[in-house]
């Protein structure tokens, strides 16, 4: 018999037999963007909504503060050009005089 050790190679199991099935990186990113920007939308909708609900009652809320009363025909909110319009104003004291 001979004094040199023996020399064992490792088995197999260590390495993989088949490729691993995770997902590719990208996708990761493309889902997170997708969900931002759907995000994103969903809040532009619900502040757009919520102005126009809130408005109003702000406009007359700071016009009372002020000691006038105000109407008005028309109230436009345009969110993407930032454009907001209010049609025929008219503000009087509220103590009733002209």
């Amino acid at each position: 018999m001979s004094d040199a050790p023996e020399t064992t190679n490792p088995p197999a199991a260590d390495k993989p037999s088949e490729p691993s099935s995770k997902p590719p990186r990208r996708r990761r990113w493309r889902r997170r963007l997708l969900i931002t920007l759907v995000v994103i939308v969903v809040l532009v909708v619900l502040l757009r909504v919520f102005l126009h609900l809130l408005l109003p009652p702000i406009i007359s809320q700071v016009a009372r503060q002020f000691g006038f009363d105000i109407t008005y025909r028309r109230l436009d909110l345009v969110m993407l050009g930032g454009d907001f319009a209010v049609w025929d104003v008219v503000l009087k004291p509220r103590d009733g005089r002209n």
